[in-house]
């Protein structure tokens, strides 16, 4: 059975518990409660070719009261797609809408929560839905570093951390990397040692995927950046079992980025070219700790506490 991370829910006796499918960052009583993308003001899909369109599995929602998703020509979302204001275009295809305009000549096969008031977002569904990590200000002091060919980096700090062309690293299971802004370059893999346990990357500055062709895996990688794509994944990417979150900016997934097993995506707004992901697989899941508690240090079990 697949494990996955998700925002937990804190019940009775502090344990947080969860089962829900893959691919979904869970937030209970906000409208669907799992969510493969998660954005506060607004979602872009760009207009694509049919036989050559973005393709996504699972539920996405723009969070804001007055936020606006518009999904380009021939492009299909496979879930529920949820906002104040969503606009089809031409040949675009939605399974579910909840919003209170629905625009466009596109189709969505289910209408039945469209319309003035279906839109009013619970507190269940402020943004963000994850904590904001606070990046070590060591950053700014920290030198530089440029890694290359097959190798191991231990958890630090970091000003410029570079992920050298061709490079295959591999952080520690859990461990923290603080950095001022991170580089993957062409065809590099960058990865977390245990897919149970991701390794944790909070950058001051953006993050980007340089040329494409890169394999992001087993990492929770968070961007503090506000101005511009704060996140950037280049052509032909493979994200996979990775939570992707760009809390104050954009988040600008590009044409033939690959989605793969427990991957999420989290940001203020998104751009979004031509994407896939895997169908989620059906199953129960583990859990990390929702905002304001943390893991009871010595448990086998996710048992959370205030912090």
């Amino acid at each position: 059975m697949m494990k996955r991370f998700l925002l937990g829910a804190l019940v009775t006796l502090g344990i947080a518990v969860a089962a829900a499918p893959a691919q979904a960052v869970s937030v209970p009583g906000c409208f669907a409660n799992e969510y493969l993308v998660f954005a506060k003001n607004n979602i872009l899909f760009e207009n694509q070719s049919v036989g050559s369109h973005t393709v996504l599995f699972g539920n996405i929602i723009v969070s804001s009261p007055t936020g606006k998703v518009k999904v380009g020509n021939n492009n299909e979302i496979h879930g529920t797609l949820i906002a104040n204001e969503i606009t089809l275009n031409t040949g675009a295809v939605v399974d579910k809408c909840i919003a209170n305009v629905l625009l466009g000549p596109g189709t969505c096969l289910d209408v039945t929560q469209v319309g003035p008031g279906q839109f009013t977002p619970p507190a269940a569904c402020d943004f963000p839905p994850l904590q904001v990590p606070v990046v070590d200000p060591c950053v700014n002091t920290a030198a530089n570093l440029t890694v290359s060919g097959t190798t191991s980096l231990p958890a630090g700090c970091f000003k410029k951390l570079t992920i050298a062309k061709n490079a295959v690293v591999t952080l520690d299971a859990g461990g923290t990397y603080n950095v001022q802004s991170l580089a993957i370059t062409g065809s590099a893999i960058l990865q977390g040692a245990d897919p149970n346990n991701r390794s944790i990357i909070n950058s001051q500055s953006i993050i980007s995927t340089g040329t494409g062709s890169v394999t992001l895996r087993n990492l929770f990688a968070t961007t503090l950046n506000t101005s511009g794509s704060a996140f950037h994944i280049y052509n032909d990417s493979l994200v996979d079992n990775s939570i992707l979150f760009a809390p104050l900016g954009m988040m600008h997934p590009h044409t033939g980025t690959a989605f793969s097993g427990d991957t999420e995506l989290v940001a203020d707004r998104f751009e979004i070219q031509r994407v896939t992901n895997t169908p989620p697989p059906p199953g129960d899941v583990a859990c990390i700790c929702p905002v304001n508690t943390s893991q009871i240090p010595g448990t086998s079990n996710l048992i959370c506490r205030p912090n």
